[in-house]
């Protein structure tokens, strides 16, 4: 990607419209992502009709809010036109948690801020995510464990503590 180049990469469990390559000429993005729905959440922080089609931008980073500190926001797909991202940043960022907190630091450390997404998907859905079952504890510890490890790795050291304090309570628990 550094070197040009473009590029589209849609999950598994998703469908394009037909129209999707008409959508894509509209947009004049360097990057943005899929979703099947327009995400009612406080990081959607702007919204845009940019030749007919609506285009939202996620705010990726937040390091004082509760939860998704660094987000890449709804990913049912992601369309780079451009090279915007440092793919340095991609060495450091272990793929050890969900595949949006990873990209959202790829993103802040390109410099991406904001991250546009259009609502152009069908997502199917599966049931791929693991239950938690009885040892919800043990995995929520080792989940906040992976994170304050990774966020402390990459230089967010708020959420790093934050986690880290969220893995000894879980610890505690059990």
């Amino acid at each position: 990607m550094e070197e040009g180049g473009d590029g589209l990469v849609v999950d598994s469990d998703n469908l394009l419209p037909h129209d999707f390559p008409l959508l894509d000429e509209k947009l004049d993005l360097p990057l943005y992502h899929l979703s099947d729905v327009p995400w009612e959440h406080p990081r959607v922080v702007r919204r845009e009709n940019r030749g007919g089609v609506e285009v939202y931008y996620w705010s990726v980073k937040n390091l004082w809010g509760r939860v998704m500190h660094v987000f890449a926001g709804p990913k049912q797909g992601i369309r780079i036109k451009k090279p915007v991202l440092n793919v340095g940043a991609i060495d450091y960022v272990l793929s050890v948690v969900a595949d949006e907190i990873t990209i959202g630091i790829v993103y802040d450390k390109s410099g991406i801020s904001e991250v546009p997404f259009i609502v152009a998907t069908k997502h199917l859905g599966h049931s791929s995510y693991p239950r938690l079952g009885h040892h919800k504890a043990i995995r929520r510890k080792i989940y906040a464990m992976a994170l304050a490890r990774l966020y402390w790795k990459t230089g967010y050291a708020l959420p790093a503590l934050r986690y880290a304090a969220t893995a000894l309570i879980w610890g505690l628990s059990f």
